[in-house]
């Protein structure tokens, strides 16, 4: 399982389809799981944290964190988008399509090296 709550917030497209690419390709076992989060476009506190903060955050709909998860490489049906009790964010869970014989440790190492990579 691997979980990132609030980093899909500030990727791009490109990048954050490429950053699950890269997990489920070297960090999940055959029956893993990525769990993320992005914050909505129906956020109702956007034009606050941006006119009063400066913050800008990429807010996403769930076609929009499904067309991600495809772009790496799942299978739309695999996709599973829900929301947060907040309604604020949204939460989606990738499953990783059985592969045969595919099973991979994960050491500090080779994290580090794709954390290098997506740079």
């Amino acid at each position: 399982l691997v979980v990132a709550g609030g980093l899909f917030d500030y990727l791009p497209d490109q990048f954050a389809s490429r950053l699950l690419e890269q997990v489920s390709a070297r960090l999940l076992t055959t029956s893993g799981q990525v769990l993320f989060t992005n914050v909505s476009v129906e956020n109702p506190f956007r034009q606050w944290i941006e006119c009063l903060a400066d913050w800008r955050l990429i807010h996403r709909d769930a076609d929009d964190v499904v067309r991600l998860c495809v772009e790496a490489g799942y299978e739309a049906m695999d996709v599973r988008v829900s929301r947060d009790p907040t309604g604020l964010a949204l939460v989606a869970r990738c499953a990783e399509a059985p592969r045969a014989g595919a099973f991979m440790s994960v050491d500090v190492a080779m994290a580090s090296s794709v954390a290098a990579e997506l740079r």
